[in-house]
């Protein structure tokens, strides 16, 4: 199931919206839609501006114009799993209690229980500090220090590699920017759009970017 589900993501992602193209599906490809017309996704529900969720619970972002868009192409039914945290998502996943995540970064860790497709959407890592801080200009010199991180993601994922560098887990990325703000963390290291929208939101103006 889930090769034949990336096949699908593969193709229906790499068209672009609006285009009036009919897909056409192999016998093998169409038996595994009608065999699985409902696939359970999992999502970051702060994961701004890829997906989240808004102030009604409603799937929204990049991701939800893909899979709305896969949808429409295919007669799939994408079931999104309510209530879970990033944290839980992931776990499920791993337990292949979920389909898809249809927002995800590789890493390699990650590559053990998921099938990846050709990424759709890139994105700027950045490190985060306060702006009063001068002895972080670049990522070596978190060599030797406490780094912030949202747990289980990507970027958890890269400060693994580097034993170099102490890592302190947050269930959310504004928790973490939060303690930085805070003075509680020297740095925080996430996604650049993610961390600008959440920091200029909760108005956090003494932050800055590497």
């Amino acid at each position: 199931m889930r090769r034949w589900l990336l096949i699908l993501f593969l193709c229906c992602s790499s068209i672009a919206f609006g285009a009036d193209t009919l897909l056409q599906f192999s016998l093998e490809e169409q038996a595994f839609i009608e065999r699985h017309p409902v696939i359970r996704m999992g999502i970051d529900p702060s994961f701004v501006p890829f997906e989240f969720l808004d102030s009604e619970g409603r799937h929204q972002g990049v991701s939800s114009d893909i899979v709305a868009h896969i949808e429409r192409e295919t007669g799939l039914q994408f079931l999104l799993m309510e209530g879970l945290s990033w944290q839980e998502v992931t776990n499920k996943a791993q337990r292949r209690e979920l389909d898809v995540l249809p927002a995800v970064g590789r890493t390699q860790d990650r590559e053990r229980y998921l099938l990846f497709s050709q990424p759709y959407v890139t994105f700027q890592r950045s490190i985060v500090v306060k702006n009063t801080n001068e002895g972080i200009r670049r990522f070596e010199d978190l060599f030797g220090r406490q780094v912030a991180v949202q747990a289980n993601s990507s970027h958890h994922g890269l400060l693994e590699e580097y034993p170099q560098i102490l890592v302190r887990t947050y269930d959310t990325v504004l928790d973490a920017l939060l303690a930085v703000n805070r003075g509680d963390e020297i740095a925080f290291i996430g996604n650049d759009a993610t961390t600008s929208y959440l920091a200029s939101a909760n108005g956090m103006t003494g932050l800055s970017f590497i």
